[in-house]
């Protein structure tokens, strides 16, 4: 579906690439997406078409068949129906410039134990045809490695949000803000979060949540029970423009999920300037990493993230060096560095110029 944590890099691409770029979407904005206040994207610079038609598979053959020779990006392995059967239709009539976006498998519960298993059999549809993988940071990069495709074709990617150009506006006070923004579900884990709030020795913080979800009265429930309710302020729904006042008046951004294929609220913080606290079950702790603009913690581990809050919250130096790096590594994550990566990527891979480009955020 129309997504702006990809439209970014894409409607960059299109101002530099030769010639047009297309974006073929398999559905319009769902639901859930549009509960969170996810709104199709403006992409002026490239040509758009939906497949929730009558007569998708009709499209797909259409949209194929007159484009043999370009370079084609599916979304997913297998994800999609609709996009599996345009990939199925580009192989069907000898189509040789193709690639795929992905992210690695969900790997959590039974299930998630047997998608590198799973993924390993798909990948065998896929592996003679495709001369480019561009996968979710590192821990993509090996998930389709263990699957079977070659470093050759491995490159790692990234989702995109806005990065401010301004500096940050406040100044680090005695208080500390703390912010999380996502849906309240098991996988998200705010329910460790929380816990983790009791486990800090330090009380020089409040907690502000945003976002919304079926577990919001068992998550209330639990702060209640824990008595850290006097240190959390439940936002609601944010829209996006709230979302990004947030993120510049925060302090730490704490992202405490079980597993993310991404996690795109880490991009967003760092973009305003706010240092990141995350799992390192969400495949965007890359860019903790790389940049040194936070800490990452083990996953599902509250005491462990109680640390990682406490040194920050008691350490004022500590704080505002990782908020200085954050500021600083802006540049390597804007939209506009990822799009000019991303045609570096294409054309080493298939206009045959270039050597391999180094990924400008792991520098």
């Amino acid at each position: 579906m129309p997504s702006h944590i990809q439209a970014l890099a894409i409607e960059e691409l299109a101002l530099s690439w030769p010639d047009s770029v297309h974006c073929v979407w398999a559905d319009a904005i769902s639901a859930d997406r549009a509960a969170l206040s996810w709104t199709a994207p403006e992409m002026p610079n490239t040509k758009q078409c939906y497949l929730d038609s009558k007569n998708p598979d009709g499209l797909i053959e259409e949209t194929i068949s007159q484009s043999r020779d370009d370079i084609h990006i599916f979304s997913g392995l297998d994800g999609y129906p609709s996009i599996k059967s345009a990939f199925m239709s580009a192989k069907r009539i000898g189509a040789s410039n193709l690639a795929l976006m992905v992210e690695p498998g969900i790997q959590m519960g039974w299930r998630g134990q047997l998608r590198p298993l799973r993924a390993r059999i798909l990948a065998r549809k896929y592996l003679p045809w495709i001369k480019l993988v561009l996968a979710m940071g590192q821990t993509g990069v090996n998930f389709y490695r263990n699957a079977g495709f070659s470093d050759e074709v491995l490159f790692p990617y990234m989702y995109q949000a806005p990065v401010s150009s301004s500096p940050r506006a406040r100044s680090i006070g005695v208080h500390r803000k703390l912010l999380y923004i996502g849906k309240f579900t098991s996988r998200k884990g705010l329910d460790v979060l929380i816990r983790a709030i009791a486990f800090c020795r330090s009380n020089q913080f409040s907690l502000n949540i945003v976002g919304g979800g079926p577990e919001e009265p068992e998550l209330r429930s639990l702060c209640d029970s824990l008595n850290v309710q006097d240190r959390v302020h439940w936002e609601g729904v944010k829209s996006h423009d709230e979302i990004v006042t947030l993120l510049a008046d925060a302090d730490l951004c704490i992202v405490p999920s079980r597993f993310e294929g991404w996690g795109v609220v880490t991009n967003e913080a760092i973009g305003a300037g706010t240092p990141v606290i995350c799992s390192d079950r969400t495949t965007s702790k890359d860019l903790v990493a790389y940049g040194n603009c936070g800490r990452v913690f083990r996953s599902e581990d509250p005491a462990d993230l109680a640390t990682q809050i406490d040194d920050l919250v008691e350490d004022q130096c500590a704080l505002e060096q990782v908020t200085q790096n954050a500021c600083d590594y802006r540049v390597s994550i804007a939209p506009s560095t990822v799009a000019g990566y991303l045609q570096h990527v294409l054309e080493h891979r298939f206009l045959n110029t270039g050597d391999r480009p180094a990924v400008p955020w792991e520098r």
